[in-house]
């Protein structure tokens, strides 16, 4: 394991943690501002290049899903499935 800027964890992959933080975060960014009742006057209140930015939100959702089932894909990686092991998962 390197320790230090960008450190790989056995554990956790925090840039991929960072990427899906980003994609949430810009799914809310997506609903708060087309999802308000004055989005006209917020739209053309928001300089445009935050709007074009805030209109890649809604990307975030399946960038979220795809890095998510990654991650669990990776967590499953040297899990010997059996009955208990996939109950202690659908716990977690």
């Amino acid at each position: 394991m390197r320790q230090g800027h960008g450190a790989i964890d056995a554990k956790r992959l925090t840039y991929v943690d960072a990427i899906r933080g980003v994609a949430a975060i810009a799914v809310v960014f997506t609903h708060l501002l087309y999802g308000h009742p004055f989005v006209g006057a917020l739209v053309s209140s928001v300089p445009h290049a935050v709007v074009a930015v805030i209109d890649y939100g809604r990307d975030g959702v399946q960038a979220f899903f795809v890095l998510s089932g990654f991650v669990i894909v990776l967590s499953l990686g040297s899990m010997t499935v059996d009955r208990s092991s996939v109950g202690s998962f659908i716990l977690r």
